[in-house]
């Protein structure tokens, strides 16, 4: 599937140490990946460096966190054709007041063994007037583009934006994530050539 972010392709935690240098040079220009539009709601989703520059200034009014965040494991085809498993990761808005600041929400996968953290924005590019969709139904998304490594831990958060000032409640809830062994049950049905080609490279290696 194109647009899956593979894992050691962005930087990580490094990033917020350089908040001050980042702020003179500005912050890395983001990626168009798609569309992530839905009746009554423009939206435009990006990757980028974690980094968004809402962390630089102060906001005097700033969103509700996501909510229901739910993290779950599927298959995807990645660019070579190999079915391979990624997260996939669905939440809610929160239906009060604060929506109508609301300018987008950040994804961010953090590899627990190393730090790395790769990020996905959902950009909205228009004011969002009502805390229901047109189904009078809480504003609904889904993700499925982090692709990830079997036996393998992650953090799974999900950002307001702009996001929270210094010493404001949480923006961001997050859910640990574990993903099971190189060929369990789960990668067997649902990505055999995964499994295949890892078992291949294991008998190659002995």
């Amino acid at each position: 599937m194109s647009g899956l972010l593979p894992v050691g392709q962005v930087g990580g935690e490094w990033l917020r140490v350089l908040l001050v240098v980042l702020s003179v040079r500005g912050a890395g220009a983001a990626t168009y990946l798609g569309d992530c539009s839905q009746q009554g709601l423009n939206c435009t989703v990006l990757s980028g460096d974690c980094l968004d520059s809402s962390w630089f200034k102060y906001s005097s009014w700033t969103p509700s966190f996501p909510k229901d965040l739910l993290v779950t494991l599927i298959k995807r085809r990645n660019q070579t054709g190999f079915s391979v498993p990624v997260l996939s990761i669905s939440w809610k808005l929160a239906t009060d007041a604060s929506i109508k600041y609301l300018q987008g929400i950040e994804i961010s996968v953090k590899t627990l063994s190393t730090g790395e953290e790769r990020c996905i924005q959902y950009r909205f590019n228009d004011p969002i007037t009502s805390q229901m969709n047109p189904k009078k139904e809480k504003w609904a998304f889904s993700l499925e583009r982090f692709e990830v490594d079997p036996v393998e831990s992650y953090t799974v958060s999900a950002c307001s934006l702009p996001r929270a000032n210094i010493n404001q409640d949480n923006d961001c809830p997050s859910l640990p994530y574990n993903v099971p062994g190189m060929c369990t049950r789960f990668l067997h049905l649902h990505a055999k050539s995964f499994c295949t080609l890892a078992h291949t490279f294991a008998s190659s290696a002995r």
